[in-house]
């Protein structure tokens, strides 16, 4: 039942699992560790010394608040990159608004679209008259990529402006009260 090992005289092994434990000669108990080396022996002893020696030191009376600090120390550490984020990201997008609102005007030019809405002012009769050759028309005109590059270049900028200013009342809660 118990495997038979070459081991020290007086000594007993009992196996449990990966961990064997031993005893000398004179009763005491030791840890051995099956399988933890490359060369693969059949135990390694590692002396633990008497288990009714391992009894948990008591633990220091500022553990608690120092684990607490820690993790508020942790939180805000947390805030602060998740706040850089998203700054840069706000950052990074109203930069990035700016060419695609100069590409939406220059294409609004170039399609001929501004000349159909100012139709829609100078002679309303005719547009109601043909609404819908007016609608299609419109429609093909329309600078639809540099709209949509627009568009998501301003939800990107207010996305992070909400996300960053909620990261920022984390940082900072007494700054908005105030």
């Amino acid at each position: 039942m118990h495997p038979v090992t070459t081991q020290p005289k007086g000594w007993c092994l009992h196996l449990i699992s990966d961990l064997l434990i031993s005893l000398n000669a004179k009763g005491e108990r030791f840890l051995v560790v099956t399988g933890c080396t490359k060369v693969r022996p059949s135990f390694v002893l590692v002396d633990m010394g008497p288990m009714h020696s391992n009894i948990p030191p008591e633990p220091s009376p500022h553990l608690f608040d120092n684990v607490l600090r820690r993790i508020g120390h942790e939180k805000q550490r947390v805030v602060r990159r998740r706040f850089a984020f998203f700054s840069l990201t706000l950052a990074s997008s109203a930069i990035g608004a700016i060419p695609a609102f100069q590409w939406v005007m220059s294409s609004f030019a170039e399609s001929g679209s501004l000349e159909f809405l100012s139709l829609i002012f100078s002679d309303f009769g005719t547009v109601s008259a043909y609404w819908r050759s007016f609608g299609f028309a419109l429609l093909e005109s329309l600078p639809v990529l540099g709209i949509i590059a627009l568009l998501g270049a301003v939800f990107v900028f207010l996305q992070s402006l909400r996300l960053a200013s909620r990261e920022y009342t984390h940082l900072h809660p007494f700054a908005v009260n105030s």
